[in-house]
């Protein structure tokens, strides 16, 4: 599962052209601006050296104003920038850009521990800045904590409930609560819904159970283990070959750092 934190960091990168004041030599940056501009810069030079195409050019200003917002939570002590995972997170992305021809991977090690929340209940957070610590949820720009079973709920907000349970009307009140999962085996039929984070997904059976192996039958591709559901034989294979670094580079009106 990609992580929110991550997100936010590829939406600066993909939408802020300043990374080129930064040696690309450094893989240690000292704070996040740099990482963020490094990271950006091996995309920008792997694009020139895969596809023959060149960065957009815009001034340091632009990139500093999109990064701020990030940067204040950090310097306010409600995010925290990890440099060892910044800097994992470039070796990964250094080694994921040296061959134009080979496959893109399914993940980037240490990219996902660049920023980690630390803005507790009561602290400051923002849709697009997942800054709270894992006992609250971020509502109204405000860390909120995580409902229990049973309380009222906003529609849709599985992630303002505790662990192990989610948002659901109930018929019976007309109110939506924080329900717990269907567990392993159990029913899935009347809402779709299984504990992702148990590995569970709702199968073509109705039941809660983990994805499927290799032939079995399948509506989708979350119902497969390999992450693949043949839509004509309509049952679980390989995954097709992976697209390559270069087709994704060149693919790109300007380079996104993989998600």
């Amino acid at each position: 599962m990609k992580s929110l934190l991550l997100r936010a960091a590829l939406l600066l990168l993909s939408t802020s052209w300043a990374a080129c004041s930064v040696e690309a030599e450094s893989v240690t940056p000292g704070s996040y601006p740099d990482y963020v501009k490094l990271l950006y810069q091996q995309t920008c030079e792997a694009r020139l050296r895969c596809c023959s195409t060149l960065c957009s050019d815009l001034n340091d200003s632009s990139f500093y104003r999109l990064t701020n917002r990030l940067q204040s939570y950090i310097g306010n002590g409600y995010m925290l920038f990890d440099p060892q995972a910044a800097k994992e997170c470039l070796e990964s992305q250094r080694k994921r850009v040296e061959s134009c021809d080979a496959p893109v991977p399914s993940t980037l090690p240490g990219c996902d521990r660049v920023l980690l929340p630390r803005s507790p209940v009561g602290g400051p957070c923002e849709s697009s800045i997942p800054a709270c610590t894992a006992d609250g949820f971020c509502s109204g720009n405000r860390c909120l904590p995580l409902l229990k079973v049973g309380q009222t709920c906003n529609v849709g907000s599985s992630q303002g409930c505790t662990s192990g349970s989610y948002c659901q009307l109930q018929t019976t009140t007309s109110t939506y609560v924080c329900t717990l999962y269907p567990a392993q085996g159990q029913s899935c039929a009347t809402y779709g819904r299984c504990d992702s984070q148990q590995g569970m997904v709702c199968l073509p059976s109705a039941l809660c159970g983990p994805p499927l192996p290799l032939d079995s039958v399948c509506n989708g591709n979350g119902h497969c283990a390999s992450g693949y559901c043949d839509s004509v034989s309509l049952t679980c294979k390989q995954t097709p070959l992976p697209i390559t670094v270069r087709q994704q580079l060149c693919a790109q009106t300007e380079p996104i750092p993989p998600q």
